[in-house]
């Protein structure tokens, strides 16, 4: 469900209508123009639970992939409840009939790469105001030496706030164009929110499930 942004204080969701991004409410990462997505889920036992402000280039968007993201645990962080482990997949709308796939993994500690990751490049950047290390190249989407190779990019970074280890990872052909829009949001993405912030409430968009 997009439209409608949620953040959680105890058991209280507070909530936003989601729409298109005003000039003045637009980050820029470099020349690109950043879009930001409020990743969220109402989990019976632990409430409203925001995994992550996920930037992306303007022009994409996420798509439901039809399940709920998974979480195990949450903390609190100014007020704000953030998922400590859990995972979440999502379809990637670049344009018409443009699909990657996006995986997000969070724990304890930082996830691991993906598995028997053929690199190909790789880099430093920041994400959350954190240090991340971005890499690219082709990995196995399914375990074992015979699985099918696929383009990857990787990011991966530790917010010492929420004590919280994360990776995101865009699956699919992307061109040197698009790899680069990439790269230029994800240091806009957000994990706890600016100090004296409740909530993240500058999401522009939202996907979040019940």
């Amino acid at each position: 469900m997009t439209g409608l942004g949620a953040s959680a204080e105890g058991g209280r969701a507070i909530s936003e209508e989601g729409g298109p991004a005003a000039p003045e409410d637009a980050d820029r990462a470099g020349e690109a123009v950043v879009r930001k997505h409020l990743i969220a889920v109402n989990n019976t036992l632990l409430g409203t639970v925001n995994l992550l402000v996920l930037a992306l280039p303007a022009g994409w968007r996420l798509g439901d992939r039809g399940a709920a993201p998974e979480i195990d645990g949450r903390t609190v962080y100014g007020g704000v409840a953030w998922a400590t482990a859990g995972q979440a997949e999502y379809a990637l709308v670049l344009g018409q009939r443009r699909f990657l796939r996006l995986e997000l993994h969070i724990g304890h500690r930082l996830p691991p790469l993906p598995r028997r990751l053929q690199l190909e490049t790789q880099g430093q950047t920041t994400a959350g105001e954190h240090l991340a290390a971005w890499a690219a190249g082709r990995a196995r989407v399914i375990a074992g030496v015979f699985g099918p190779a696929e383009p990857v990019l990787t990011l991966g970074f530790f917010c010492d706030h929420t004590r919280r280890g994360m990776r995101v990872s865009v699956w699919g052909e992307m061109s040197p164009a698009e790899r680069a829009a990439l790269l230029a949001a994800l240091p806009g993405i957000r994990c706890h929110g600016p100090a004296g912030e409740d909530t993240p409430a500058d999401a522009e968009d939202a996907t979040w499930f019940v």
